[in-house]
């Protein structure tokens, strides 16, 4: 049995803990601590509360709003619409990646660039001209943004 339902079987018979035996205390009282764990585990990782500022300034409250936009999505639409869109940008990244890789292997094989050469090398992976390119860039430029904001808005920087 649970020692949780022991101790309400206790409790709703009005028996004291102290009759309890001596080889059931470590467990019993054991169960006290696990459950403290518990709490503190369920508060900070599935009720993760918005970070609430000190200071009452126009700044704070700014950087408290960003804040929270970036990493609760729970805590307005706004925040549950960017963390859709930002994970829909990091699939992306990855996925360009994914396709950078083929083109280099497929170029390689063609032989359109001297592999040994910087000038070819450079060719192949910085080429711009292209749609991978600029949707590649458009991703680094996000992801440089929201790490950006994420530092300039941190409660505890």
């Amino acid at each position: 049995m649970c020692a949780e339902q022991i101790r309400d079987e206790l409790q709703f018979w009005e028996i004291s803990t102290a009759d309890l035996g001596p080889c059931c205390w470590k467990y019993f009282y054991a169960v006290d601590s696990d459950l403290k764990t518990c709490k503190v585990i369920d508060t900070h990782f599935f009720h993760r509360n918005c970070v609430i500022y000190s200071s009452t300034s126009s700044l704070s409250k700014v950087k408290s709003r960003i804040w929270n936009l970036l990493e609760s999505p729970g805590s307005s639409k706004i925040a549950f619409v960017w963390q859709i869109f930002y994970l829909c940008v990091v699939c992306i990244a990855i996925f360009l990646s994914i396709i950078q890789s083929f083109e280099l292997s497929r170029t390689e094989i063609r032989g359109d660039y001297n592999e040994t050469s910087d000038e070819g090398i450079n060719k192949r992976l910085c080429n711009h001209g292209n749609w991978i390119g600029i949707v590649s860039n458009v991703c680094i430029i996000i992801f440089t943004l929201e790490t950006s904001l994420r530092l300039a808005s941190c409660p505890s920087f």
